[in-house]
């Protein structure tokens, strides 16, 4: 992946969600989103910010993530 500048940098294809066991399934993509590895940290952050004020009492990450809107997961 390429920063602002052009340069070649390490990168994020971002996939969140899923789950092992008897439900198993893969993340869901986030489309087109892809994070450098600086920017990594914060996109993170403000996930799990979106997470904290938009679940519902006792939901898991991975409930949230496969029903939230695409933006909240960007």
């Amino acid at each position: 992946m390429t920063d602002d500048e052009g340069r070649q940098v390490e990168g994020y294809q971002v996939h969140l969600g899923g789950a092992m066991g008897l439900n198993s399934a893969f993340g869901r993509k986030v489309r087109g989103l892809k994070t450098t590895a600086e920017e990594l940290p914060d996109y993170v952050e403000r996930v799990l910010r979106r997470f904290l004020d938009q679940r519902e009492d006792g939901e898991a990450f991975a409930v949230w993530a496969a029903r939230a809107d695409d933006a909240d997961l960007k």
